[in-house]
């Protein structure tokens, strides 16, 4: 298994070799990210996240996510909006981290114990975009939720801040 993993990430990158990313004004990017969380209080939960967004300036995206996340036994759910900002640092060549900083809100639902809540929620985001070629990245980022209430439910705990690692695919045209 190691082995064809190795061997994908060479592909990739000699696939990327010869690419130019995409971080000039008026370019857009849709996305897909998500991550999966294998032990959550109900089961295996899975979140999905889609963008879009615009380069205002070169480097500098706008944009805006809508979020689903959910336990697969579907006694949690939760509806997420966000409006974003993105910084990307272009180091020259395929691998390009960014920071991020994300403001929405979003409402979270437990059926089990007939919880609902809704909240502002903001945070900082950073991560790194591998190219494959130039119009698409792999992203892997991690982010530091906050909300105003105590919005997410962490092993029967309710919270107000939440980490995230999320994993995605970008394209840009």
């Amino acid at each position: 298994m190691k082995k064809y993993l190795v061997l994908a990430m060479v592909a990739a990158m000699a696939v990327g070799a010869c690419a130019q990313p995409m971080l000039q004004e008026g370019v857009r990017e849709i996305g897909l990210e998500g991550y999966w969380d294998s032990d959550g209080e109900t089961g295996k939960e899975i979140a999905v996240d889609l963008t879009y967004g615009v380069y205002w300036r070169d480097e500098i995206e706008l944009g805006a996510m809508m979020g689903y996340a959910s336990a697969l036994s579907g006694d949690i759910k939760a509806w997420e909006v966000f409006i974003f900002a993105e910084k990307d640092f272009d180091m020259g060549g395929m691998t390009v981290p960014y920071v991020m900083a994300k403001f929405g809100w979003g409402k979270s639902e437990v059926t089990i114990v007939d919880w609902s809540e809704s909240a502002f929620i903001y945070g900082p985001r950073i991560g790194v975009k591998q190219y494959l070629s130039d119009n698409v990245a792999i992203d892997v980022g991690i982010e530091y939720m906050f909300s105003a209430k105590d919005y997410w439910n962490n092993d029967g705990t309710y919270e107000n801040n939440q980490l995230i690692i999320s994993y995605g695919v970008r394209a840009f045209f």
